[in-house]
């Protein structure tokens, strides 16, 4: 089954860069924000390299799938019950990881294209191939 629905761009680049959408939420904006210490680096990572956020349980990995280079960000320590990005220069993928070893789509993008928030149950069948 394929759900269309308006999907405002900060919530899905918020995904994208892992950002706790919930401490957005919280705030009201009329707070002072900390100074940024030491300036931005633009790094370039290559397959087989990592970094991690500094202040957040999160780690991204740079694999090889189809082929081409991707992008796994993910919590560290436990998965299960936790969400994976996956975005390499096609798509963008979103898991959520019922395992250390398996996890489920949960939603699919194509850059410039379509986008499918795949569900759970018998009605899921017609996205079955592209929610695995």
């Amino acid at each position: 089954m394929r759900i269309r629905v308006a999907v405002p761009a900060a919530i899905l680049a918020a995904l994208a860069i892992g950002a706790p959408v919930a401490d957005l939420a919280a705030g009201s904006g009329a707070e002072a924000q900390e100074p940024v210490t030491q300036p931005a680096q633009n790094v370039v990572l290559r397959v087989g390299d990592s970094m991690q956020v500094e202040g957040a349980s999160v780690q991204c990995l740079v694999t090889s799938r189809g082929g081409r280079p991707t992008v796994e960000c993910r919590r560290t320590g436990r998965l299960k019950g936790t969400y994976g990005m996956f975005l390499d220069s096609r798509n963008a993928v979103v898991a959520r990881f019922h395992s250390s070893a398996a996890a489920q789509t949960v939603f699919r993008a194509r850059h410039h294209g379509d986008w499918t928030a795949c569900v759970a149950g018998s009605r899921a069948r017609a996205a079955q191939e592209h929610c695995r």
